[in-house]
Formats: structure tokens, C-alpha cells, sequence
């Protein structure tokens, strides 16, 4: 699955909305960028971190969908962040169902339900979490639970 692939997921979860879109685009790429660079997965940690605040106080801050609910996302924003971190404590952990609920945690897609939410209501944020997940397993980059522990320990010894 491709950008155009995750696109046409942004523009179904914000009801066509291309702004409240190029906002889940923005957020989708920063979460990327974060991650990798914090795995030891970017090959160019310098450029990632460049465009990772480029798009955090350049692009972000001139978005019309997160300008006009910046008050809701700056919540929303906040526990996905702590969730996310959270999840790479949790997969180091020996305890199962620690690593299970890091597993779930690292998506942190509270951000995108809620704009499902503010453009489609209730009813199409909660489709939208089905769908959501339905496309992220069935990408072909998807980490399966094992692998994804397994990196993290790794991770742990490397330390």
C-alpha cells in the first residue's frame, strides 16, 4: 500500500475534507518520522529530525482543519504522544500483557478518530476505527506482535 492508498484512508476518514486529510497526512508522517528515528531505523537521523519540526511548526501551523480545532488536538495530540511512548516501555517488558497493550498503544490513533469525529460524527468515527484497523493489518509493512517485541528487546540489549 502506497502514499495514494494512505491518502484515500485520510480523505475517507475526514469525509472528503482535503484539509482535516493533509492534517492526517501531516500527523501520519511526523508519527513515522518519530518512530524511526527513536528505533535507530532512520538512515539520515538529522534530515528526518529536520523535517519532522519542519512539519510540526511550519506545516501544521498553517493547516485550516488544525488551526480551527487546535484546542481538541492539542489533548488528543498529547495522550497519543504519551501512549506511543508508553508502548516502547511496555514492549521491553517480560509481562505478556504489558507487551500486548504496547503493541495496541504504539498506533496512537486517537488523533485520527477524533477527525473522524469532528468531520463525520459518532457513527462514522466509530466505522472509521473498524476500517482503520482493517488497513493497517493488511498493509504490507505490518509488524506482527512477535516481531515488533522481539525489536524492542534488541533494542534494550543494544542500550
Amino acid at each position: 500500500m502506497g502514499e495514494v492508498k494512505l491518502l484515500d484512508m485520510h480523505l475517507e476518514l475526514a469525509c472528503g475534507n482535503k484539509d482535516a486529510a493533509q492534517f492526517c497526512q501531516i500527523i501520519g508522517k511526523m508519527m513515522r518520522l518519530a518512530d524511526d528515528i527513536v528505533d535507530g531505523d532512520s538512515d539520515d537521523p538529522s534530515a528526518d529530525m529536520s523535517e519532522l519540526l519542519f512539519r510540526m511548526f511550519v506545516d501544521m501551523q498553517i493547516n485550516p482543519f488544525y488551526l480551527s480545532h487546535k484546542e481538541v488536538f492539542i489533548a488528543t495530540a498529547g495522550t497519543d504522544i504519551l501512549l506511543w511512548d508508553v508502548s516502547n516501555e511496555w514492549a521491553k517488558s517480560t509481562d505478556h500483557k504489558e507487551q500486548v497493550f504496547g503493541f495496541v498503544y504504539r498506533m496512537a490513533v486517537n488523533t485520527f478518530i477524533t477527525v473522524a469525529m469532528i468531520c463525520g460524527g459518532m457513527s462514522h468515527a466509530r466505522s472509521m476505527v473498524k476500517r482503520m484497523f482493517e488497513f493497517n493489518q493488511f498493509r504490507d509493512n505490518e509488524e506482527q506482535l512477535e516481531d515488533w517485541i522481539k525489536e524492542h528487546h534488541e533494542l534494550r540489549k543494544e542500550a
